[in-house]
């Protein structure tokens, strides 16, 4: 997507081989399940392409349509909102070992009075 927007050819295709490379570099490649990845990204470029944010150019490439912008729109926004939720949760944990530290601190301040 970031290579469309920045180009002035509005036409650009691209083939999940080389969305792959972008994404992962050539190293993925050799990793020992890329035709499971290869297959993984091929399906879901053509379940783009059932939903018209992709256009299937030949057999082997694909061009980006307008309605992959509202896609993307929706997704960063879903990511960011999971993003900030994740951070909130992360703060409750903080607090609650916080918490339980200072409730350990005072039982056995409470223990050692008791001792004594």
């Amino acid at each position: 997507m970031e290579q469309y927007l920045s180009s002035r050819d509005t036409n650009i295709k691209f083939h999940p081989i080389s969305y792959l490379n972008t994404i992962y570099g050539y190293r993925w490649i050799s990793h020992p399940e890329k035709d499971r990845i290869l297959k993984y990204y091929t399906l879901m470029f053509n379940s783009l392409v059932k939903s018209d944010e992709l256009t299937k150019s030949t057999e082997l490439s694909y061009t980006v349509n307008a309605a992959a912008l509202n896609t993307l729109a929706a997704f960063e926004e879903e990511e960011e909102q999971k993003h900030r939720d994740a951070i909130g949760q992360q703060k409750k944990i903080i607090w609650l070992t916080f918490a339980l530290v200072f409730v350990g601190f005072v039982q056995a301040y409470i223990n050692y009075i008791g001792e004594c």
